[in-house]
């Protein structure tokens, strides 16, 4: 009991110290000036500013549609909505024996 404990503890402060030291800094190229952004902002704010930038602009998608390359950094965000059945690669499909159809953005449905 004594190590879980002590375990639950030091897991403990290696995360208040992890928190502490998550301090974000983010370089700004524009065409007239780089700036630099120093702030104490949380990685869930920092998230918005950045997937947008990275082309990663879409967070919903029609009836009927799915969202297709989720950012790295928010899964939230998204570059394309295809169709709900557009769920396969052309490869996946030929591993099923079916013809890819109805491309969109490198997803396929199978017939």
């Amino acid at each position: 009991m004594r190590k879980v404990v002590g375990f639950l503890t030091l897991l403990f402060c290696v995360l208040i110290a992890a928190n502490a030291f998550a301090r974000a800094q983010f370089i700004i190229d524009s065409k007239s000036h780089t700036q630099r952004d120093t702030s104490n902002s949380s990685t869930h704010s920092s998230t918005f500013r950045t997937c947008p930038s990275m082309g990663y602009t879409q967070t919903s998608c029609p009836a009927g549609e799915h969202g297709v390359e989720s950012c790295p950094i928010n899964s939230q965000y998204f570059k394309y909505c295809c169709p709900q059945e557009a769920i396969y690669t052309a490869s996946q499909c030929r591993t099923m024996m079916r013809k890819p159809t109805g491309g969109c953005h490198g997803y396929y449905k199978c017939e």
